[in-house]
């Protein structure tokens, strides 16, 4: 009955340990995108501070207004593939 107990045990605390490999595993692929999420924001910011008026050029219709129209797509599009990835790669150890 005690080898019993110390193999469940021993179980349980490697099944712990595997949750918290997994979550430190993804953790860099949640801050990844996480990033990668704020880099359009900054990439506004910084065309306003060298004077290009980005968002007057992305408002104005033509070209501009393409590349925000993709941009904004392949961006949410990214975000949801990251997510989709994160919660197959969570589950798969379950």
């Amino acid at each position: 009955m005690a080898d019993l107990l110390h193999r469940c045990a021993q179980g349980l605390v490697e099944a712990g340990e595997a949750e918290a490999a997994r979550r430190v595993a993804l953790a860099g692929p949640r801050a990844t995108a996480r990033l990668l999420s704020w880099l359009p924001l900054a990439g506004l910011g910084l065309g306003w501070a060298w004077g290009a008026e980005p968002l007057s050029v992305l408002l104005g219709g033509g070209w501009g207004g393409v590349c925000l129209v993709a941009g904004a797509i392949l961006m949410v599009g990214g975000r949801v593939w990251v997510n989709r990835l994160v919660r197959t790669a969570e589950g798969a150890g379950q």
